[in-house]
């Protein structure tokens, strides 16, 4: 009888203790909490580029609750591309903004914690979210190859994914991939799904400079910014620190020192200069749906947003006519807000709009 109380007894205590470890190892973050960390590697992709900007780069990477990196799950990813040319940490320092006049609406709880949040309210999956830093010289990259530069696109769809996905648990294939961008972000990752839809299954694009024939508005004031003619980016300028980026990206001249470019811009007559902005034009997004919008109908979703105050409105709101013309399902929205003002808020929506499209 004691043999039997004992036996029993052994055994009520070995279902309790497997009942709690199943409890443990089924809740995330028990073992394994989120971590934003941040690595280094070097693209091939940018070796030897012109201007000598580096070739290793930093990344910034979040894991969520979870997350075994000795596990067998896998995880989807989402590359999250930043505008202005802050780098990697765009998304996570406000200190980088602080000379900004219209400063994003961080989360109080910082990105790491609000991304926790959004998975723990289950308003997205786990997932992981990769922030490469994407400088140059003259600031801005646009997400495009470039005889001057270096090929970031190379770097985003080719170098960047495959580490991504020989060193974390990724779903390796476009259905597990979304690629989200802001402003010149948002050009880069309509550019993805444009370019590179093989690789990328679902697009978000926030802000997006995605119809080029708009920016001629803005001569005028590029001719303000530079009385005496085009000399260069300017330290404090921001439209002629765009300039310049746009024309290392798509009108690059090695024939053409110091600055090495071609802007398309007269001076001093501000007119545009239609044989330089035709180079621009092959780098459209507008334009390009002639030639690429059966690329982006293979996506699994398309997400697009304009700010209601924002000066560049007409951009994104351009290319979405250009999506309905060409038969590409996409979601468009507006919203009451400015160029970056609204950022996170919007970045939630785009979020879980990546989660359900790679969820199916």
């Amino acid at each position: 009888m004691k043999l039997q109380n004992l036996l029993t007894l052994a055994l009520g205590v070995f279902f309790a203790f497997t009942a709690c470890k199943k409890d443990d190892d089924d809740t995330p973050g028990v073992n394994y909490p989120s971590k934003l960390e941040e690595i280094k590697f070097t693209s091939s992709a940018l070796v030897g580029n012109f201007f000598g900007d580096p070739a290793e780069r930093k990344v910034l990477i979040y894991t969520p609750p979870g997350y075994d990196p000795k596990g067998t799950k896998t995880y989807p990813v989402v590359y999250l591309l930043h505008g202005m040319p802050f780098g990697d940490s765009s998304y996570v320092d406000p200190n980088r903004w602080a000379t900004m006049y219209e400063k994003p609406d961080f989360p109080k709880q910082g990105f790491k914690a609000w991304l926790d949040s959004l998975i723990t309210a289950k308003a997205i999956a786990p997932l992981l979210v990769a922030m490469p830093d994407a400088k140059t010289k003259y600031g801005f990259c646009f997400y495009t190859n470039s005889v001057l530069q270096g090929n970031y696109e190379d770097f985003i769809a080719e170098d960047l994914v495959d580490y991504m996905d020989g060193h974390y648990k990724t779903i390796a294939n476009r259905h597990g991939r979304s690629v989200i961008g802001h402003s010149q972000g948002g050009y880069g990752a309509v550019r993805m799904g444009l370019m590179r839809s093989e690789t990328f299954g679902t697009v978000a694009a926030h802000v997006g400079i995605l119809w080029l024939d708009g920016l001629k508005e803005g001569n005028p004031f590029l001719l303000l910014e530079n009385p005496n003619g085009f000399n260069g980016p300017i330290p404090g300028y921001s439209l002629t620190a765009v300039t310049y980026g746009m024309a290392a990206a798509w009108s690059p001249n090695m024939n053409n020192p110091p600055w090495y470019v071609d802007i398309p811009v007269d001076y001093p007559s501000g007119a545009s200069r239609q044989d330089i902005f035709n180079k621009w034009l092959a780098h459209d997004p507008y334009t390009l749906l002639d030639s690429h919008a059966a690329h982006l109908r293979t996506l699994n979703g398309l997400y697009i947003d304009a700010a209601l105050d924002d000066p560049w409105k007409d951009l994104p709101a351009k290319f979405h006519d250009g999506l309905i013309n060409h038969n590409v399902p996409h979601q468009y929205y507006t919203f009451k807000g400015g160029h970056f003002n609204k950022m996170f808020e919007r970045l939630e929506l785009s979020l879980k709009y990546c989660s359900e499209m790679m969820g199916n």
